[in-house]
């Protein structure tokens, strides 16, 4: 019963970040959405995901941004926007963390 029910709270908060990405999301709104403390939360969700609820966002947000990037002629900063960044900076600088590549060198590599 317990596995079921901390397979319960991983994917309602996987579902969360898939219906709430482009927002502002933080930790205490996804402990918050499961009614579970913040740290007990995020120790439940490292030890399924083995990433952090942030990590996993970004993770998400960027590989939304990929997608948009490959798929689309939208202007970075529209892109940043869609995923969750208020900040062309922000997005790219946590862009070239995760790919190691910027986003407009990501695009010219694979771009359909």
């Amino acid at each position: 019963p317990k596995n079921n029910l901390l397979d319960f709270y991983i994917q309602s908060t996987i579902d969360y970040i898939e219906n709430h990405y482009m927002n502002e999301i933080s930790i205490e709104d996804m402990a918050a959405h499961l009614n579970l403390n913040r740290s007990y939360f995020s120790k439940i969700f490292k030890t399924a995901t083995k990433k952090s609820p942030q990590e996993f966002l970004i993770q998400y947000r960027i590989n939304k941004a990929c997608e948009l990037l490959r798929d689309s002629e939208m202007p970075i900063i529209q892109i940043a926007h869609l995923v969750g960044y208020n900040s062309q900076f922000h997005f790219s600088r946590t862009f070239k963390n995760v790919m190691s590549i910027s986003p407009s060198e990501w695009r010219k590599r694979n771009q359909i």
